[in-house]
């Protein structure tokens, strides 16, 4: 009776502590802090579709892994992947190291104020995001341009881009444009810096359970 009620309590024990993740699009970027940058860092981030509750990124710094995890905003915790191959294959190899905790803001501190527009260039779509330090709005932190380009793959991909995740989580903004981001960069003291550019955008089918 003692055995088949250990059993029962390790088998509970499994299914409430395990934790799978699936994962139905994934963005690839090139990040580089000028433009004519000839070094550059690769940003894999894939996400969920139907969900924003969590993220996985990949960091590729020289064509090296600098960093794998999966983001739980919910959780607020942090998973460290370790062995996850860039062409997405899971073997036993992979690992994956107990959460730890995010190191963001909660909502009600996230006190900076945005204000977006949207443009057309040439006939492309696109959207400006204005960054202020306050509700008065009367310092300018950085402007955000995103050039953009329709896609039938997801409706979220918004919440997975990296510089965007919290302010759209807080709801500091909402936007009205659901195409995918192509490239974007930031002005910081009328200067052009981050360039991200879409190299990659497509579905996939890939599950990881804790």
């Amino acid at each position: 009776m003692k055995r088949s009620i250990l059993i029962l309590i390790i088998f509970v024990s499994q299914n409430v502590f395990c934790q799978e993740y699936f994962f139905d699009y994934q963005s690839t970027y090139e990040y580089r802090v000028h433009e004519n940058d000839t070094v550059f860092s690769k940003i894999i981030t894939l996400g969920n579709s139907s969900t924003e509750d969590y993220v996985l990124r990949i960091l590729f710094d020289s064509k090296k892994i600098k960093y794998e995890s999966i983001i739980d905003f919910t959780k607020n915790e942090d998973f460290q992947i370790h062995n996850l191959k860039e062409e997405l294959e899971i073997d036993s190899n992979l690992t994956v190291d107990s959460g730890r905790p995010l190191k963001v803001k909660d909502c009600d501190d996230y006190t900076n104020k945005y204000n977006v527009e949207y443009v057309k260039v040439n006939g492309i779509k696109v959207i400006k995001i204005t960054r202020y330090k306050n509700k008065k709005k009367n310092k300018v932190i950085n402007e955000c341009i995103i050039y953009t380009k329709p896609t039938d793959i997801t409706k979220n991909q918004h919440f997975s881009f990296p510089t965007l995740i919290f302010p759209l989580r807080c709801s500091k903004f909402k936007l009205e444009n659901e195409d995918v981001f192509s490239e974007v960069n930031f002005i910081e003291n009328n200067k052009e810096v981050h360039f991200y550019k879409l190299i990659d955008f497509k579905s996939i089918n890939l599950k990881i359970k804790l």
